[in-house]
């Protein structure tokens, strides 16, 4: 027991490593599966207040195990008004890379990003081919973005930029049929790495039927699993690094969001454990499904950058205590004697992420 609760200490006492900050509330897509398209009767589109996205920064930049920045939360990043100077304010001082849907990656923004020294540029996808695509993430035109993403990689290698070209696939019932194709079209566009995503967060009944996934303690897809396996090993024999999230639900020690080590900092400053926590929607419930079952939980937020600094933030005592219920699990592992302290925070019970999702 010493052990462990030098460990636990050790992990109580640190300060984040990783910190989402969320630019933009706003998108020019309507991606049918997207908070966004569902919730737009209550959601709230805006940009961060440049003033404000420089106070964070800054706060940041002085933590020094931070040493990574993600430039999005729930919106679209390059609609952004001010977005070079965003770059501007973390190009050379910490890594950085950002998620976009790819519709702004024309020329004009793909010389200025790679030019900045961006680590990493995710770009979202939901099929191989045009009818696929259009249909799921609606407004974002397929045939654009292969456009863009050609335009990113000619880019890239005439620089000789080192930056993580990463695309992300969301696997859903309808369009996981075309995953190994979609690596074959990945490798043709010289793109090197791919993550497969599932559809993590439902938030209504409707969702429910393009889940690719299984629910806790029902039988892995078979079908869907073989389509992942072909996938992969289509990526291996191409040189593609690609990795799939499972399609069957285990619960782990710490959900993929890594909540004792990064930090949600949204549009407004508000700082949360992550993006799934806190939705830019009007109240202070938002809406959520778990095995079949929908509904409500309290957003999380822990502070907001207006009235305290990051540091304070993370080592206020609910904030210390929602973290150290994942370093208990992560220390402890499971045993026979699991009881109810090593839960994991209320809030994350019923989140898909906890189990590998």
């Amino acid at each position: 027991m010493t052990n462990l609760k030098i460990k636990i200490n050790d992990n109580f006492n640190s300060t984040p490593r990783i910190a989402q900050v969320e630019i933009s509330t706003s998108c020019n897509a309507s991606c049918i599966y997207c908070p966004r398209t569902i919730l737009r009767s209550e959601w709230i589109s805006k940009f961060m207040d440049l003033r404000l996205y420089r106070q964070i920064i800054r706060e940041l930049l002085g933590i020094k195990s931070v040493g990574y920045v993600h430039l999005q939360g729930w919106g679209e990043p390059l609609l952004h008004p001010n977005l070079m100077d965003i770059i501007n304010e973390v190009q050379g001082r910490v890594d950085f890379g950002l998620t976009t849907n790819g519709l702004l990656l024309n020329e004009h923004y793909v010389n200025r990003l790679v030019s900045s020294g961006i680590n990493v540029i995710a770009i979202t996808f939901a099929g191989a081919n045009p009818s696929t695509h259009n249909a799921i993430r609606i407004g974002c035109d397929f045939n654009t973005l292969i456009k863009n993403v050609r335009e990113l990689i000619k880019v890239k290698e005439r620089l000789r930029s080192n930056t993580r070209v990463i695309t992300s696939y969301i696997a859903l019932s309808m369009n996981i049929h075309e995953l190994p194709d979609f690596v074959e079209l990945c490798h043709k566009l010289g793109i090197e790495e791919v993550v497969i995503d599932n559809l993590s967060y439902i938030l209504s009944r409707g969702m429910l039927i393009w889940k690719a996934f299984t629910d806790p303690m029902e039988q892995e897809p078979k079908v869907f699993k073989r389509i992942i396996n072909i996938a992969l090993g289509k990526a291996k024999e191409l040189g593609v690094k690609a990795f799939a999230y499972s399609l069957s639900c285990w619960e782990l020690t710490e959900c993929p969001e890594r909540p004792t080590e990064s930090v949600f900092i949204n549009v407004n400053g508000d700082v949360s454990p992550c993006v799934f926590l806190n939705l830019p929607v009007r109240g202070s419930d938002i809406p959520r499904c778990f095995m079949g079952r929908c509904f409500k939980v309290r957003k999380t937020v822990f502070g907001n950058i207006g009235s305290s600094d990051i540091m304070s933030i993370w080592s206020n005592e609910d904030y210390k205590e929602f973290r150290l219920k994942f370093i208990k699990r992560r220390s402890q592992g499971y045993n026979e004697e699991y009881s109810i302290n090593f839960m994991p925070p209320s809030q994350c019970i019923t989140c898909y992420r906890l189990y590998g999702i």
